[in-house]
């Protein structure tokens, strides 16, 4: 494919404002009061780049971001976000210790699970 066969399958495309994007959280913000705010950021951001987007709403101060996946938890980390992450898909890590190391929150959909990660909070410490 070529420039010209995307435009032809693909004619559209999406641009974001970040000055709005951050408008937009501020009125959100207002609208929350004192409760925390989370930032649901999977799939790069519903595709607008999920690491500026998330520094955007981290300068404005959002409390903190879900996603849906392990992966894309670690971009932003490897991208200096240390704000608070909630993996909105659960964890499907062979280890779930990165839970520790990268400091993320997981869904927990069986007592099971929650048993592994609490053992795996015990050894970190």
């Amino acid at each position: 494919m070529n420039s010209h066969t995307d435009k032809l399958l693909r004619p559209t495309w999406v641009e974001i404002s970040l000055a709005k994007l951050r408008r937009n959280y501020e009125r959100i913000r207002a609208l929350a009061g004192p409760r925390r705010v989370m930032a649901v950021i999977k799939a790069d951001a519903y595709g607008h780049g999920a690491v500026p987007v998330a520094k955007a709403l981290a300068a404005c101060g959002v409390d903190w971001f879900g996603v849906a996946t392990a992966e894309e938890a670690l971009e932003l980390r490897e991208a200096g976000v240390a704000l608070p992450i909630l993996l909105l898909g659960g964890l499907y890590m062979s280890n779930p210790a990165h839970l520790i190391e990268y400091n993320l929150a997981p869904s927990v959909s069986s007592t099971a699970r929650l048993d592994t990660y609490s053992e795996c909070a015990r050894r970190a410490g």
